[in-house]
Order: structure tokens, then C-alpha cells, then sequence
């Protein structure tokens, strides 16, 4: 079946994709786990132009416990996440920002507890 939105829905596809290339030929963002948060760090060169996105936490097997926040990073470049916000024990990250005019978007496996 064909979506009434299949223009609109494959432009959005499109533009997915080209964020994601986009985010593959920059230096990539890091996360780090330091207790008790978890670290983001996004590339110095995306802090000069001013950024703005979002982290979605997303728990595969449990709705309940995803988390989306709102990406807001220090000078540095960097957003402290408190651990004790995630119940799950492991989540896929789906960032995704925007750099003066320029989209990126990546994925993460976070593991928290075993």
C-alpha cells in the first residue's frame, strides 16, 4: 500500500540518509560513560557555529523507558547526562543536529548495565 505522504516521507528519507553521510566525513561525536553520567561530546567545530538537536534514548524492548532530551552542550562541546535518568539496561542513541545549516544525525549502542 502507498502512503498519501510518500513525496513528503521519501523526502524525509533523503534527508536522513544526506545526515548521515554528513555525519560519517566529520569527526565523529563521542560518548563516554563516567560515572555517574554519561558524557556527549560533539566536535569543537560544530560549537562555533552554534548547535541545536536532540538525544533519543530508545529502548528496544520497553517504550516506557525511552528518553529524549534536548542536545545542549557546553563550550567545550560537551553535555553531562546523569545516568540515574536511564532505567533500561541498554539503549540505541539517535542524535541527530543541526550545525548552522547543515543536519547530522548517528547512532549508538549504550550498554549501562549487564
Amino acid at each position: 500500500m502507498v502512503s498519501d505522504n510518500y513525496i513528503q516521507e521519501a523526502t524525509n528519507y533523503q534527508k536522513k540518509i544526506e545526515a548521515i553521510q554528513r555525519s560519517k566525513k566529520i569527526s565523529s561525536w563521542k560518548m563516554i560513560k563516567a560515572d555517574p553520567f554519561i558524557v556527549v561530546e560533539l566536535p569543537i567545530e560544530h560549537i562555533k557555529n552554534g548547535i541545536r538537536g536532540e538525544i533519543f534514548f530508545y529502548c528496544a524492548y520497553n517504550a516506557d523507558l525511552d528518553k529524549k532530551i534536548q542536545l545542549v552542550t557546553d563550550i567545550a562541546g560537551q553535555q553531562l547526562i546523569p545516568q540515574s535518568w536511564l532505567s533500561a539496561k541498554s539503549y540505541i542513541i539517535k542524535m541527530s543536529w543541526i550545525d548552522g545549516t547543515d543536519t547530522f544525525y548517528d547512532e549508538r549502542n549504550l550498554l549501562l548495565k549487564q
